[in-house]
């Protein structure tokens, strides 16, 4: 894909990311002609798959939050994803107040693909009664 984008094919680049990442095959032609216009973050996403800190995460600052955390994914999202959103998981979970929600048939952007799922996901979440997250001294 990135090969793709750097040699200037960034709508194909493109339809190479709604296919294996976010929408699954088959999703680039039922985009409506704006959703497709996304070619147009091709510069952003080099940009981004370029800089070699793009993976870094301060736990330390995610474990002193002092509000919950949601996390979500979707179970037909790539492999990859999943495992990231496992390990934040995991990671911070050295204080309270997180959660985590896989939407059943969703791939990486369930907001899109099950809109009224998600709204009801999270408003469920904002709704609970929990205590607010321990901070933990770093």
């Amino acid at each position: 894909m990135a090969h793709q984008l750097r040699g200037g094919d960034t709508r194909g680049g493109a339809a190479r990311f709604v296919e294996e990442v976010t929408f699954g095959p088959g999703m680039w032609d039922q985009l409506p002609e704006e959703l497709r216009q996304l070619v147009h973050n091709a510069p952003t996403f080099l940009a981004t798959m370029d800089d070699p800190r793009w993976v870094d995460l301060d736990v330390p600052a995610l474990s002193q939050r002092s509000v919950p955390l949601l996390l979500t994914d979707g179970d037909r999202s790539p492999t990859f994803l999943r495992v990231i959103v496992a390990e934040l998981a995991r990671l911070v979970d050295v204080a309270d107040g997180i959660q985590r929600h896989t939407f059943a048939g969703a791939g990486h952007v369930p907001k899109l693909t099950h809109p009224e799922q998600y709204v009801d996901t999270v408003r469920a979440f904002l709704a609970a009664d929990r205590p607010r997250p321990a901070r933990v001294p770093r």
